[in-house]
């Protein structure tokens, strides 16, 4: 359900997720190479160029809002400190430590203009258009067509390195085994002097980023669904044949003018593409050991740096419909590491809309959450699936269907018999018998109207639970259920879930739910290890803490029912 409230201006939304580059090494010498920001490039130089996207920190200098996160050990960097903070087992810091350092080069960009070169005596360079971690795009001319075409050319530095030549090659080959309208057409590929090239289509337009930027206010959802349709048919043929994109954002989406005048979207930039089957053992792909990609649309799996599956796009997907229909992706943070901790754990908050936009349909909602479900299998399965419950959600009268009916309309009285008499509180029932209402205890530390509010009371007395004050100096088993409101107050939360833990533990009561005003990984470990069961941040939804209490009972009471048909010990 969207939450109506005023945005700010789009050019403060688009700094609201904005991270500094992670980078685990030392910075190296010379003068950083800065790229423009984000949205910055001006239109007449956004055909064909797009970022590119390397699992290789950018320099100190570079201040794009996204870059695409690398952990690699070994060296000092900005966010060593961050990793260090995080338990041995993490499985951030796990993936952050399994690089070998001999896969850590120092890269550095080079100072000279390669303009007007020639490569192979038929494609002559004209000017630069985009330059990322691992090439530069330039607009190029085929001297025997005498046609304009882009060019993406690897940076020398990197060239010399055998295993991302290897990587460069392997986008080549992967898009060259797609040849589909709404993905960029490669022309041809190559090495001028030891420096790999890729010869693509010129597009004429801008990228999504760029045309979000620009656009007054959020797109329509006519835009929404011509967008999200191009993107559902360019990952079908490309998961089809065995391809998963894993770097999908809108810096990757050109949405390009054809000569017909027609919009048509293309997918850009497969350098972190997984090529499944048999063209992988002639292509080595990424290491699964590696963490790849732009955290802010990052599958949880990906920032685990497991195994990918093509469900990792389709979370992708949930992300960047999430930044079209609110402006910004749904997990921000001050770092890499927030933002990872937050996709891995963190419940997707609803969707926020300014008053008087168009009203977003249930059912396409509840595909954007369903998208971003932290487990795989939860997702649609593939794209098919998900294009048909998106034709679903957008037809009224298959979503009026899908939907339960409405009651119909009672005649509505005097005011004073709707409402609801709150003065005779009502009776706990019995522990144990989840089916009845169930007493919640409010153990508070902060007063702070974005925490445990009347309107959360109200919530959860709806959902069948009776909540009451609670004391710290009280039992745990008093209640069937305790939230701890600590807003800043981390400290003092875990000092009571680690007194309360025993009894916690040896009578299977629920876990307490915790909420905090901010979580990062260091609080979100602190409170797991004292005992806490679940993390609610501020401001508190009513429907996010009223399940995240009944997921918690319903865990108790099937630890209950399990403990109560062991057999007892044996004397």
């Amino acid at each position: 359900m969207a939450t109506p409230v005023d945005l700010p201006p789009r050019r403060a939304r688009q700094q609201k997720g904005q991270t500094e580059p992670l980078s685990l090494r030392q910075p190296h010498d010379g003068p950083p190479s800065v790229e423009p920001p984000r949205l910055q490039s001006p239109p007449s130089e956004a055909g064909a160029s797009h970022v590119e996207t390397l699992p290789l920190s950018s320099s100190p200098g570079n201040s794009a809002r996204r870059s695409t996160a690398a952990f690699e050990p070994g060296e000092g960097g900005a966010n060593a400190g961050a990793l260090s903070s995080l338990p041995t087992d993490h499985p951030v810091r796990r993936a952050a430590t399994t690089l070998a350092p001999s896969t850590q080069p120092t890269i550095r960009r080079p100072g000279r203009d390669i303009r007007g070169l020639v490569l192979d005596d038929r494609y002559e360079l004209l000017h630069r258009v985009a330059r990322g971690g691992m090439g530069e795009v330039y607009v190029a001319r085929h001297l025997s067509l005498d046609t304009l075409v882009a060019i993406k050319v690897m940076l020398a530095d990197v060239a010399m390195v055998a295993g991302y030549q290897q990587r460069f090659q392997r986008e080549a080959r992967a898009m060259s085994l797609l040849n589909h309208r709404n993905i960029v057409r490669v022309l041809d590929f190559g090495f001028h002097d030891s420096m790999p090239y890729i010869v693509m289509e010129l597009l004429n337009g801008r990228t999504l980023s760029e045309w979000l930027y620009h656009l007054n206010g959020l797109p329509s959802l006519h835009d929404v669904d011509e967008i999200m349709r191009g993107i559902f048919s360019a990952f079908e043929a490309a998961h089809n044949v065995g391809i998963i994109h894993r770097d999908l954002k809108p810096d990757n989406i050109f949405l390009s003018i054809e000569s017909d005048g027609q919009r048509v979207v293309k997918v850009l930039d497969f350098g972190l593409a997984r090529i499944e089957g048999p063209v992988s053992s002639r292509s080595p792909v990424t290491s699964v050991e590696v963490v790849s990609g732009t955290p802010e649309y990052m599958s949880p799996e990906q920032c685990r740096s497991l195994s990918v599956t093509p469900l990792a796009d389709l979370y992708s997907m949930g992300c960047l419909l999430t930044e079209l229909l609110q402006g910004f992706p749904p997990f921000g943070g001050a770092s890499h590491v927030d933002i990872m901790t937050k996709q891995m754990f963190v419940a997707p908050p609803p969707l926020v809309r300014p008053d008087g936009a168009e009203p977003v349909p249930l059912l396409l909602d509840r595909v954007r959450r369903e998208l971003l479900a932290k487990n795989p299998r939860r997702r649609p399965q593939s794209v098919a699936e998900l294009r048909d419950r998106w034709d679903e959600a957008l037809n009224r009268e298959r979503a009026q269907q899908r939907l339960p009916p409405r009651k119909s309309p009672q005649p509505m009285g005097e005011r004073s018999a709707r409402q609801q008499d709150w003065t005779n509180p009502v009776a706990p029932s019995p522990h144990g018998a989840f089916e009845t209402q169930q007493v919640v205890g409010i153990l508070r530390y902060a007063d702070d109207p974005d925490g445990i509010n009347d309107n959360c009371i109200l919530g959860l007395a709806g959902g069948g639970m009776a909540a009451q004050p609670f004391e710290a100096a009280a039992s745990p088993a008093s209640v069937d259920a305790v939230v701890i409101d600590a807003g800043d107050h981390i400290d003092a939360a875990c000092e009571w879930l680690m007194a309360a833990w025993p009894e916690v533990r040896d009578k299977h009561l629920a876990r307490p739910v915790v909420c905090v005003r901010h979580v990062d990984a260091a609080v979100l470990n602190r409170l797991i290890v004292a005992g806490a069961g679940d993390v609610v941040v501020y401001p508190v939804e009513v429907v996010t803490l009223a399940r995240k209490v009944r997921r918690a009972l319903r865990k108790a009471w099937r630890l209950q029912a399990r403990a109560s048909t062991r057999p007892p010990p044996k004397s």
